[in-house]
């Protein structure tokens, strides 16, 4: 063997082996984690700053004929990883042979779904009766190419916490694909602006990816004992599906029975409510399941690990949701401008499935760690039944009522779910709910009052004023009871300690 292939097997087998020691897990996710975060940050930024000027540039209408086609483009995505980028992150030992298997089954994948969507189109543009989904559905229908050739080198790149990378690529394609949104926009493109978001940034990011991996896959061989691993990402797959299509059947509805304008608005609040959520579970969950994955032996740390992870989510989600539902109307006024005063409404309505759900993410992380993906299956199952029963309820109502459905199926099924995912693991359920508490007793404890002094506004107050001095003034409030009354302080001060470099923390 060459020097040369010498080198490129040792830069191959780095992103292959299990090189992370147990003892420095905990430092490395949560650096990770502080990576991902950091970068989702940037990346929320961003989105803020876009979504404001592509709101003043297009129309309810524009957003809601993409959201009527991106509900087909997104439920078949999850078919494109077909659950294994998590089998990849989850196995203990993985080999060149069975990633080069999974690399070229995910891109036989993306090029049947690329077809299927493509040559689904008339039928979508039918069912909404908008006859310009039909190019629309067409032209994204080329995202799952594009997608498909980074799936496992984004999986191995989460299997090593290479979270610095992957923040490249993300910021780095997530900057063009809004650039040439924009640009689209103010030139009169309309909804095709938002078109070329998705597909450029798709591009952009598939394009770095392979760059920054620069692994090479070699031919498929279903020999290389790839069979278990594709059992392990069909079951994580199954709840993908159902899971994404209960969290989108409400667009689906709203878009066929109250048309494109009123899904546009339902859309936009739904979407601003859970984007600062996605910006904290996103990266935690990313890092927490490669963390508790090595953990599944060791049941004591697993416990702390989990129970670590639920407050700091909770900690974090609660406030900021409660201070988008509390300031909802200021938001909108100024975010978003005229026409979109509804979406404020439906902000509120959303509040309590949106704190359930996002502090409700890490019992998936908890089940595909410890490899019960049946029993995750399970799970999402019941979940989207009665979800999906909610939305139905609610449907004659408009998107306010499939709103409060949605809101109220989370709070009927939080302690049953939760309850259920965690019997029979490591983590104890009465310690994950008192985990809860601290955080969830701050929020309503400043929630009210700051509530009440908003629909009062004794100072009279325009929107922006009212939005900075309340938000600092709850924020304020909330630090001070989380931190103080309920002794919260050392779990914060661990974290900035774990968060520091090294050397800082040697000196």
């Amino acid at each position: 063997m060459s020097d040369g292939e010498i080198i490129k097997k040792q830069k191959t087998s780095r992103f292959l082996t299990d090189q992370i020691e147990t003892g420095d897990l905990r430092n490395q996710s949560v650096r990770g984690a502080s990576i991902a975060s950091a970068s989702r940050i940037v990346a929320l930024v961003m989105r803020i700053g876009s979504t404001g000027v592509l709101a003043r540039l297009l129309s309810p209408n524009d957003y809601g004929l993409i959201a009527m086609t991106t509900l087909t483009i997104g439920f078949f995505s999850v078919f494109s990883d077909a659950g294994l980028s998590s089998a990849t992150i989850q196995k203990k030992t993985i080999t060149h042979s069975q990633i080069s298997t999974l690399f070229w089954i995910n891109l036989a994948i993306g090029a049947l779904l690329a077809t299927i969507v493509s040559s689904s189109a008339p039928l979508v543009a039918w069912f909404y009766g908008e006859d310009e989904l039909v190019d629309i559905t067409i032209a994204l229908s080329l995202s799952f190419m594009i997608g498909a050739f980074a799936v496992q080198h984004q999986a191995l790149l989460r299997r090593q916490l290479r979270f610095g990378l992957l923040a490249i690529a993300e910021l780095t394609s997530s900057a063009g694909g809004i650039t040439i949104a924009i640009y689209m926009a103010y030139n009169n493109y309309g909804y095709w602006s938002l078109v070329g978001l998705n597909l450029g940034a798709a591009a952009l990011k598939t394009i770095l990816v392979l760059l920054l991996v620069r692994w090479i896959p070699g031919l498929p061989k279903l020999s290389s004992g790839v069979l278990s691993m594709l059992k392990f990402g069909g079951d994580v797959l199954f709840f993908n599906a159902v899971n994404f299509f209960t969290r989108n059947a409400d667009n689906l509805l709203i878009g066929r029975y109250w048309g494109a304008s009123a899904l546009g608005l339902y859309e936009k609040a739904y979407s601003l409510l859970l984007l600062p959520i996605g910006q904290i579970n996103g990266p935690l969950g990313a890092v927490g399941i490669s963390a508790l994955s090595r953990l599944q032996h060791d049941p004591a740390r697993f416990q702390e690990y989990f129970i670590t992870v639920i407050r700091i989510i909770a900690s974090l989600t609660i406030p900021i949701i409660l201070i988008l539902s509390i300031f909802s109307e200021q938001i909108v006024a100024f975010w978003l401008g005229e026409g979109w005063a509804e979406s404020a409404t439906l902000f509120k309505l959303l509040t309590f499935g949106a704190i359930i759900g996002s502090i409700s993410n890490p019992l998936g992380w908890l089940l595909v760690s410890l490899g019960e993906t049946k029993k995750y299956r399970t799970m999402g199952l019941v979940n989207s039944t009665l979800v999906m029963t909610a939305f139905i309820i609610g449907l004659p109502y408009g998107p306010s009522g499939v709103a409060l459905g949605y809101s109220g199926a989370a709070i009927i099924l939080f302690l049953p779910i939760w309850w259920y995912a965690i019997s029979d693991t490591p983590v104890c359920f009465i310690n994950s709910l008192r985990a809860l508490s601290p955080s969830t007793i701050s929020g309503v404890l400043v929630g009210l009052p700051t509530y009440l002094f908003v629909n009062k506004n004794p100072l009279e107050l325009t929107s922006l004023p009212l939005f900075t001095i309340g938000a600092l003034a709850f924020g304020s409030a909330y630090a001070i009871v989380l931190l103080i009354v309920f002794k919260e302080m050392p779990l914060l001060k661990t974290m900035l300690k774990e968060l520091l470099p090294t050397q800082a923390r040697q000196a």
